[in-house]
């Protein structure tokens, strides 16, 4: 049982480095320069909310060797594309986060697991609607119940394969992007930095 769940806690963080790396290089490619500051503020904001993720994950003993990722052509150049790869990333996250909700409550009999994972859930789903509010979409918030593609965690993952090695989006993909550092993260968010970066105060009840 503690190495299925080991395999869920190391998928969930293969997927924040993923998406605390398109945060980041977001912020950093110019390609939010546009935005007006509330919403530059979004994203500033999401990046150390996501990274904050991935730090409490390796806290609770998930570890995989994935540092940098690869996204479609384009993605850091066109603000239609980079937040569209930003919601398909956020929509895997949201459903991978809800089957492991579903797997820690079951047969995993690890409830406060689960209760901590969605906590970080209900950020995710946050990230969502505003990326959504950024594209103009009216209204944002328009889903009832949140997509789950599968109560597997497993297999939610399979769509991030494609961002973990070189060429996979039609034989072309960007060059590689690295999973930022705390430092890198702090100067990123500026004044938007989450409010408790990296807790997980043992499953804390905070």
């Amino acid at each position: 049982m503690a190495s299925r769940v080991k395999a869920i806690l190391d998928a969930l963080l293969i997927a924040e480095r993923l998406e605390a790396t398109a945060y980041a290089t977001g912020l950093e490619s110019g390609v939010l320069d546009n935005l007006p500051d509330h919403e530059r503020s979004y994203f500033k904001a999401a990046v150390s909310e996501e990274y904050s993720h991935a730090v409490a994950l390796e806290r609770l003993g998930a570890r995989v060797s994935y540092n940098m990722f690869y996204f479609p052509p384009g993605t850091f150049r066109s603000l239609e594309k980079y937040l569209d790869v930003l919601l398909s990333l956020e929509d895997v996250g949201i459903s991978a986060y809800s089957a492991a909700i579903y797997q820690f409550a079951g047969r995993l009999r690890a409830p406060r697991l689960a209760f901590y994972a969605a906590r970080i859930l209900g950020i995710e789903a946050e990230h969502r609607v505003l990326i959504r509010d950024t594209k103009g979409a009216v209204p944002p918030n328009n889903l009832c119940f949140e997509v789950v593609t599968s109560l597997s965690v497993s297999e939610n993952a399979k769509a991030l394969t494609p961002f973990l090695s070189p060429d996979q989006f039609c034989g072309e993909s960007t060059e590689p992007r690295f999973f930022p550092s705390r430092e890198r993260v702090e100067q990123l968010s500026g004044r938007d930095y989450c409010e408790n970066p990296g807790a997980v105060p043992g499953l804390d009840l905070h």
